[in-house]
């Protein structure tokens, strides 16, 4: 469990340090266990961890590699299937890694289709430092947040709305809709906006792409609607039930346990 914040100037106008510093200490409750400040080129990442694992799997966030640079909240599920789906693809080795990094991976082999085969609550951003291009996710039931902010060329995001409130360029004006709906019905009925009008949120299963040209948005996925079941012996629906509970139960268990 964690926090994060992200600045990028796409322009490659250098990063306020001190904004950054500031936020690491105010996501310091949310991540007590530890805060971490990357930066680069224009870019600048915080990360606040709240250990939940023993500190032996614990991951560095943000996560850096040779092009990319990730940070997220991150709890995937499913992760058999998701291992043996990129040791197809001759990903191997990946047995002990944490899932930020399982993500990255799956990002690594498919792109745009990882969303395919992950499953899990996460909301994550990787930032390609050769293309200088930022791809956003959010789990497909919306579990961890994801908000936005883009003023010109100056993209921030954060899973703490109020980080992004508290940055110089960011006004305090209200959504006007966003409070009406609030007070009739006690909740925003349009997924993507906040009460802020200048904040927005990351839609539940929904992926953006973030450049110089614009932001790119699209859903990745729906909930399905199958076909009713119907057995015979009322006593099939108890076992196909059982069979259902056994495989979210294992979806949800680290690899190889029992």
């Amino acid at each position: 469990m964690s926090a994060f914040l992200g600045v990028i100037n796409l322009d490659r106008e250098p990063i306020d340090r001190g904004y950054l510093e500031r936020m690491a200490a105010y996501l310091e409750p949310l991540g007590p266990d530890q805060q971490s400040i990357w930066t680069e080129d224009g870019a600048g990442m915080v990360h606040a961890l709240l250990k939940t694992s023993p500190p032996t799997v614990t991951s560095q966030q943000p996560l850096v590699t040779p092009r990319y640079v990730a940070v997220g909240d991150v709890r995937l599920d499913g992760k058999d299937s998701l291992l043996q789906s990129l040791e197809r693809r001759g990903v191997l080795g990946l047995e002990d890694k944490q899932d930020i990094e399982l993500l990255l991976q799956a990002w690594l082999a498919w792109g745009s289709r990882a969303t395919e085969h992950i499953i899990g609550d996460f909301a994550v951003a990787i930032w390609d430092r050769q293309e200088r291009k930022l791809s956003c996710l959010r789990d497909q039931f919306g579990v961890k947040q994801f908000f936005y902010a883009r003023k010109g060329n100056l993209f921030l995001f954060s899973s703490a709305l109020h980080c992004l409130r508290k940055h110089p360029l960011v006004s305090a004006s209200l959504n006007d809709q966003a409070v009406v709906d609030f007070l009739v019905f006690a909740f925003n009925s349009d997924l993507s906006t906040t009460m802020f009008k200048d904040i927005q949120r990351l839609a539940p299963a929904h992926a953006m792409e973030v450049s110089l040209e614009g932001n790119s948005l699209k859903r990745y996925w729906s909930l399905p609607i199958a076909p009713t079941l119907r057995y015979r012996d009322p006593f099939d629906y108890v076992i196909r039930f059982r069979e259902l509970l056994e495989q979210a139960v294992s979806d949800r268990m680290a690899p190889g346990s029992a």
